[in-house]
């Protein structure tokens, strides 16, 4: 069976060893269990905002990751989430929405943020975007968290 090369693989570079440490990191802290957030700018951004200015600390960490992811796109050159776009982004050319995937817990000190590009977010709903996380975790399974009407355990 023949295989194509995937055209991300010709483009981005080798981890540094700081990346390579972080991602390490993140994994230990998470010990296996992830919060996924699809953040969508037209939908998430007012209320992460919002959050800012009234001090929440979660939404002050994310908007730094954020803004840390934005500041290593030239260097890194991140591409759309979706394993099928090779759309890649700039400065100039910033993702619609992002994939963020952090421990599932209230002092989070590391995540992983992945860029989806304007097409790809207008096709696709927050539910097959989680689901692209397959491929990088195919044992993942997904939680619900606990529902306000309550039920059986």
């Amino acid at each position: 069976m023949h295989t194509l090369p995937d055209p991300r693989a010709q483009r981005k570079p080798a981890p540094t060893e700081p990346e390579t440490a972080a991602l390490a990191a993140f994994h230990d802290e998470c010990g296996g269990v992830l919060e996924i957030k699809i953040l969508r700018k037209e939908r998430d951004a007012p209320a992460l905002l919002l959050g800012v200015t009234l001090g929440d600390p979660r939404a002050i960490a994310l908007c730094r990751a954020l803004s840390r992811w934005a500041d290593g796109i030239e260097r890194c050159r991140p591409v759309c989430f979706n394993f099928s776009c090779d759309r890649a982004f700039a400065i100039d050319a910033m993702p619609a929405a992002f994939m963020v995937a952090a421990a599932y817990r209230d002092d989070a000190r590391h995540c992983l943020i992945s860029g989806i590009c304007g097409n790809c977010a207008a096709v696709h709903s927050d539910i097959e975007i989680s689901g692209w996380l397959r491929r990088l975790w195919p044992d993942g399974r997904i939680i619900d968290q606990p529902r306000a009407e309550g039920g059986r355990a």
